[in-house]
């Protein structure tokens, strides 16, 4: 399941200021998120590697907004 990045990206500042105890800006954040260095690794690099398999047999991808 792949969402929308910049829902991803919304999603992820608000759990890291609420419950990791990020600190800093909304634009400290972005860099934070498209560099890869927030929890979790790079989401870019997550549903990219997804991608390359969605016409494998066994795996069935999906974008949320669909």
């Amino acid at each position: 399941m792949a969402r929308n990045g910049k829902d991803v990206f919304t999603s992820y500042f608000h759990f890291h200021r609420s419950h990791l105890g990020f600190k800093g800006t909304l634009d400290d954040f972005l860099q934070a998120f498209v560099r890869g260095k927030v929890g979790y690794g790079s989401w870019f690099q997550h549903v990219d590697d997804w991608k390359k398999h969605a016409g494998d047999g066994n795996v069935l991808f999906l974008r949320y907004e669909e």
